[in-house]
Formats: C-alpha cells, sequence, structure tokens
C-alpha cells in the first residue's frame, strides 16, 4: 500500500519541523503518534532524539513499513 509511505513521510518531516521549531521530544513522539492513527495505522513505533526520527507502523493489510530521518 502506497499511501502507508506517504503518511509516515509526513509524519517524520512533521516531526523534524516541530523539533526544529523547539518542541520537546514528548510532545513530537505523541503528535506523530496522533497522525499516523488517525490515518489508520496500527502498531505505531516512534524512535527520536534531537538528531534522529524514526518511525514504522502497520496497515491494515498488515503491511509494516519504516522511515527515518537525520
Amino acid at each position: 500500500m502506497k499511501d502507508i509511505e506517504y503518511i509516515l513521510d509526513f509524519t517524520v518531516h512533521l516531526g523534524r519541523e516541530m523539533l526544529f521549531a523547539g518542541a520537546n521530544l514528548e510532545r513530537v513522539n505523541e503528535t506523530m503518534e496522533r497522525v499516523c492513527k488517525a490515518y489508520g495505522l496500527h502498531e505505531v513505533s516512534i524512535f527520536s532524539l534531537s538528531s534522529t526520527i524514526s518511525v514504522s507502523a502497520k496497515d491494515a493489510d498488515g503491511d509494516t513499513k519504516s522511515r527515518q530521518v537525520s
């Protein structure tokens, strides 16, 4: 499913911009998880530091994808 790739791309870039704007990591993680779940992704896993964000999720078909930005 291609949609999961677009959602994850959007999510990691949103998280990166939030970090650049000064948001704390807890808020960034919570927002990224909510975005993924709002678009129907399940089993969302987020790892973020001030320099790296990694998100993986499973869609309704059971496909798992991940994205990472540094």
